[in-house]
Formats: structure tokens, sequence, C-alpha cells
């Protein structure tokens, strides 16, 4: 029961951990995930663009290809 009481008080000290207690520390997590976030973003509009710009010109190539 002991090592079960000692996990939970770990998983609670790691939710309920004090935000701002270093500064630097979370701009530059907050800085690095908006970094992740902003990569992403661009991917996906990238592929959503792509994707069906891709297909267009191969049926375009397909018709008056010939």
């Amino acid at each position: 029961m002991k090592k079960i009481k000692k996990i939970a008080e770990v998983y609670w000290e790691a939710l309920t951990f004090p935000s701002n207690a270093d500064h630097e520390w979370d701009k530059q997590c907050d800085n690095n995930f908006l970094k992740f976030l902003d990569g992403t973003y661009y991917v996906l509009l990238f592929l959503i663009v792509a994707y069906p710009s891709t297909g267009m010109i191969i049926l375009l190539l397909q018709n008056y290809g010939k």
C-alpha cells in the first residue's frame, strides 16, 4: 500500500507542479512549444494545398497531354 501511495504522491506532484517557479525555463518551454506548433501548422497547410494541386496537375496532364 505504501508503494501505491508513493506513486500517487509523485503523480500528484507532477500534476500540480507550480507554474512560473522558474520564469526563464517556462519562457523557453513556451517558445519551443510555439515553434513546434508553427512547424506543424505549416506542414499541414502545405499538405492541404499540395495534395489536391498535384492531383489536378496529373489530371490535366492526362487529359491534355495526349
